[in-house]
């Protein structure tokens, strides 16, 4: 009788176990801990589809997948955002095999004020049995250190400018950020009530200082050391678009950064231009990131600064009724109460490395 009852004991636990196995296995990462205000988050995530069938997320109702953003401060209670959802669409996850996304935290949720925060992604489909929820990641947002700024008036280059009325006014802003053992250099294009641009430009490389000028077209000329002997030429435009971006060598002299006086112009005098493949290659410099105000023609910010209001273009598209839920799954990660979210709406994603991002 007892070993009737101890058999019955094991294959209630190995049926047990085998319901609590997840049909997708999910993993987050984040690429640094600490991020700029307004800088773009973007996660990448692998999937693994461990149902035994194919998954297909598509626009069809049986094919309508989801995932859910879960944000929560670090003592676990819900932020503002968090249960977002938004719909993936154009993927399909192959039984046992591993695919990876890239996920725009920031794009779905308003991440922009200064903090710790908590993440975690959940993922749902009418063709799994329960929610999935993957592991938990934590990030710091935080507003940098500003070292120098220049006001300047935006150069007139249209004809439809109206003839004697001042030009507006925008500055140039530079920050560093401390991410663990490294420095940043961000570059923010701002007036009174706009953000621009912001973008990651550099990192400090030892004791070498960033040095700056801006020229007679009110463009920023940025040097950095990127190695010991080896320095980086920037230029921006007033929308915070790159134009140049040109690598020095150290010779006999070091390359510096040079304004004329009588004309305005900006160069680099010294050492020597470098070549890709003899005295540099593209792993060792700083690789570029999503960054915010590509568009030339509208401000980049997504959400007020302190003082700023939302930039044209920047309101919340409607919301859609949310998916329904579904009960988790045993032996899967616990989900907090809550509310029934609403569900956002579905991002267009771009190919990046061949890794779409949603």
């Amino acid at each position: 009788m007892m070993r009737t009852a101890k058999c019955l004991g094991v294959l209630l636990a190995v049926l047990l176990a085998a319901e609590g196995v997840a049909d997708v296995v999910m993993h987050m990462k984040l690429p640094r801990r600490t991020y700029m205000c307004y800088e773009p988050v973007v996660a990448e995530v692998s999937l693994r589809n461990t149902s035994g069938q194919v998954l297909i997320f598509g626009a069809e109702p049986e094919f309508r997948g989801y995932m859910e953003i879960e944000l929560t401060d670090p003592a676990g209670r819900p932020m503002p955002g968090s249960g977002k959802r938004f719909e993936l669409k154009s993927m399909m996850l192959r039984s046992g095999v591993d695919h990876r996304i890239r996920v725009g935290l920031s794009d779905k949720v308003n991440i922009t004020k200064c903090g710790t925060y908590r993440v975690r992604l959940i993922i749902g489909h009418p063709m799994l049995r329960h929610e999935y929820a993957g592991n938990i990641c934590q990030f710091e947002v935080s507003s940098g250190r500003t070292f120098w700024q220049r006001r300047f008036g935006v150069p007139k280059i249209s004809g439809n400018d109206e003839i004697g009325a001042p030009p507006p006014l925008r500055d140039y802003t530079l920050k560093t950020l401390r991410d663990g053992a490294e420095v940043y250099y961000y570059l923010l294009v701002e007036d009174e009530e706009n953000i621009y641009a912001m973008k990651r430009i550099g990192m400090a490389v030892g004791r070498r200082q960033l040095t700056c000028e801006i020229d007679m077209l009110n463009r920023l000329h940025v040097l950095l050391a990127v190695q010991p002997k080896l320095f980086q030429h920037q230029i921006f435009d007033w929308q915070g678009r790159r134009e140049l971006n040109k690598l020095y060598k150290t010779t006999n002299s070091v390359p510096l950064l040079y304004r004329d006086g009588a004309t305005g112009d900006v160069k680099v005098l010294g050492g020597e231009a470098a070549t890709l493949g003899v005295d540099y290659t593209e792993d060792r410099l700083l690789p570029d990131e999503p960054s915010m105000g590509d568009s030339p023609d509208r401000p980049a910010a997504a959400a007020p600064a302190p003082g700023k209001s939302v930039a044209p273009g920047g309101a919340a598209k409607p919301e859609k009724p949310a998916a329904p839920d579904k009960p988790a799954a045993p032996g899967a990660a616990a989900r907090p109460e809550k509310p029934v979210p609403p569900t956002a709406a579905p991002a267009a994603g771009a190919a990046r490395e061949q890794t779409p991002r949603f």
